[in-house]
């Protein structure tokens, strides 16, 4: 959406969400010491993917065709 960065290898933040709405479907309530696990754990994938999508190139953008705004256009 408006505003928003692509962030390579992920939201980890909304990926700790993910999980603990998972957790909540199941009827667990993860304790402060699993959540901080989890978050280490997601952190550490999450730089693994980026990592790899950087070395790959980053992010790559392809047009389509123009867009009548210049303003769009241009931040493609």
């Amino acid at each position: 959406g408006r505003g928003t960065d692509i962030q390579l290898g992920g939201n980890p933040d909304m990926l700790l969400e993910g999980w603990l709405a998972e957790q909540a479907d199941k009827g667990n309530e993860p304790t402060p010491e699993e959540i901080a696990a989890m978050r280490k754990e997601i952190a550490s994938e999450v730089g693994k993917k980026k990592q790899t999508a950087i070395e790959a190139g980053g992010l790559y953008v392809v047009g389509t065709e123009r867009h009548e705004s210049r303003r769009i256009d241009n931040q493609l």
